[in-house]
């Protein structure tokens, strides 16, 4: 007597034949694809141009930390902790073990000298270092106080740390962000940390899906914003 599971399990079957047969040729080929293995993905930019995974070092979490320097933190308190954050967010999501970024946080503050990434994976025994280089930030259209505009200019660069302090940079890429690309939004539409909060995860997005596969046209395009 088959389980409930395995009687489950082939109905789903059944069902899935059943509906590839009422296509014909080439789109029963594809469509049978599309069911069992899921829509087409994207493959991560990382992998493509180094062949690494994410999430190779097994028992090693990956560790995102983010620089930004202080004249670019007078208007944006705390930029580059909430956005390795958010960046932390994105790939958890995923699946992708990250070490707690309060942690790293915390522990760059108490340590204001470090100068290389690779100084904090060592310290948290991290498998790889995803470090951004945060050069330009800003909520706000140039020159405009009435209008949002989400821009950012960063370079994004793995480390691979190796054994111990052993380490090389193994990725970099450089990313010029706006948000919405078309035009400004009315500072009116939104308040400004619900804006705040829209943006950065529409960067961290961005980076994120450097490491991790999507669906095909699943990425939400810069020019469309949620309803205010």
């Amino acid at each position: 007597m088959p389980t409930r599971r395995a009687l489950l399990t082939w109905i789903q079957a059944v069902c899935l034949v059943c509906v590839a047969m009422s296509a014909t040729g080439c789109n029963a080929v594809l469509l049978m694809g599309w069911l069992i293995g899921g829509p087409p993905q994207t493959d991560p930019d990382f992998h493509i141009r180094t062949k690494h995974e994410i999430t190779d070092k097994k028992n090693k979490p990956v560790l995102v930390v983010c620089f930004a320097p202080p004249e670019l933190k007078w208007d944006n308190a705390d930029v580059d902790h909430n956005l390795a954050r958010h960046i932390a967010a994105q790939l958890r999501e995923k699946k992708i073990p990250v070490i707690d970024t309060d942690k790293v946080h915390a522990w760059t503050d108490k340590n204001p000298n470090w100068s290389k990434p690779a100084e904090i994976g060592a310290e948290f025994d991290a498998g790889y270092v995803i470090y951004v280089d945060l050069r330009q930030f800003s909520l706000f259209e140039e020159r405009s106080a009435e209008l949002y505009r989400g821009r950012a200019d960063l370079t994004v660069e793995v480390i691979d740390m190796d054994e111990g302090k052993n380490s090389s940079s193994i990725y970099s890429k450089s990313i010029h962000s706006m948000f919405p690309t078309t035009i400004g939004v009315s500072v009116d539409d939104y308040e400004y940390n619900t804006w705040k909060k829209m943006y950065l995860s529409a960067l961290s997005g961005e980076i994120g899906r450097l490491f991790y596969p999507e669906p095909t046209g699943a990425a939400m395009p810069n020019s469309a914003l949620p309803p205010g």
